[in-house]
C-alpha cells in the first residue's frame, strides 16, 4: 500500500503540474496589467494523457474497475450504458459477453450468484490468477459452462494479452440494480 500511495502521489503531482502556471511575465511599464502565461509542462503531458485515458476506459469498453467514474452506479457493461450523456462504445465484446453464475464452491463467487450478478467472460478467463482453487457452474449466452480454476485453459481458454493486463470489469447486476458497494 505504501508503494501504491507513493506512486499515485507522484503521478497526481505530475498531473497537477500540468495546470500550474510555469512562468510569469514580469510587469513592464508599457503593460502594467500583464497577466501570467500558462504553459503546459512537457513532463506532465504523458501523465495528463494517461489520466484522461484511464477516465475514458469505461466508455471505450476497456475496463470498469480502477477507472475514475464520478458515480459508483455507472454501468457500461452488458447491452449499453446508463450514463445520461455518454452512451458508451463497445469496440469488442469484452463487456457484453456475460457469464451467469448458478453456483460455486467459492464463497465470493457464490455471493455473486445469490445476488444475481454476472461476470464478464474475460474476467472468468483471468479468474484463476486470483481464485485458482474455485469451481463455477453457470452459463454464457444460454450455453452451460463449468469452470475449474485448476484447469482454466481447458475450460474457457487462455486470456489474451488485453484480458490479462488491461481489461478489468466489475460484476454486472442482471436485474439492472447493482448492490451498494459503499
Amino acid at each position: 500500500l505504501l508503494l501504491m500511495w507513493l506512486t499515485m502521489t507522484a503521478y497526481f503531482s505530475l498531473v497537477l503540474l500540468a495546470f500550474v502556471p510555469f512562468s510569469r511575465r514580469l510587469p513592464s511599464p508599457a503593460s502594467p496589467a500583464s497577466s501570467p502565461t500558462l504553459r503546459l509542462v512537457p513532463l506532465a503531458l504523458p501523465a495528463f494523457v494517461f489520466l484522461s485515458f484511464t477516465a475514458m476506459n469505461p466508455y471505450l469498453g476497456l475496463r470498469t474497475t480502477g477507472a475514475f467514474t464520478m458515480f459508483s452506479n455507472l454501468q457500461t457493461e452488458f447491452a449499453g450504458s446508463n450514463h445520461l450523456l455518454v452512451p458508451g462504445w463497445h469496440p469488442t465484446d469484452h463487456q457484453t459477453q456475460l457469464v451467469t453464475i448458478e453456483s460455486s464452491d467459492n464463497e465470493k463467487l457464490q455471493i455473486l450468484a445469490d445476488d444475481e450478478q454476472a461476470l464478464t467472460f474475460s474476467t472468468l478467463r483471468t479468474l484463476h490468477l486470483i481464485e485458482n482453487e474455485a469451481t463455477l457452474v453457470g452459463s454464457v449466452a444460454g450455453e452451460a459452462l463449468e469452470w475449474d480454476g485448476n484447469r482454466p485453459v481447458e475450460t474457457v481458454g487462455s486470456p489474451s494479452f488485453l484480458e490479462r493486463w488491461l481489461l478489468s470489469f466489475r460484476p454486472v447486476a442482471l436485474d439492472g440494480v447493482p448492490p451498494c458497494g459503499n
